[in-house]
C-alpha cells in the first residue's frame, strides 16, 4: 500500500484491508507505538500515517 503512496488515512487503510475503521484504528495505533508507522498529519478528522524511515528503506521509498 505504501509503495505507491507516501501516506494513508485510517479510512484508506480500512478500504484496502477490508476491515472496519475501528479495527484499523486499533492496529494503526499499535503500529505507531512499535515504530512501524509515524503520524504525518495529526489532525483528528484526517490523520495521515506513513511508514517510518527504516521501513521506507525496505520498499525503496526513501522520500
Amino acid at each position: 500500500m505504501f509503495s505507491s503512496r507516501d501516506s494513508l488515512t485510517v479510512k484508506e487503510l480500512a478500504n484496502n484491508l477490508g476491515l472496519s475503521d475501528r479495527m484499523v484504528r486499533n492496529i494503526v495505533n499499535k503500529w505507531v507505538q512499535e515504530g512501524f508507522l509515524e503520524v504525518l498529519d495529526a489532525s483528528n478528522k484526517n490523520r495521515r500515517y506513513g511508514l517510518s524511515e527504516i521501513y521506507r528503506q525496505f520498499i525503496g521509498n526513501d522520500n
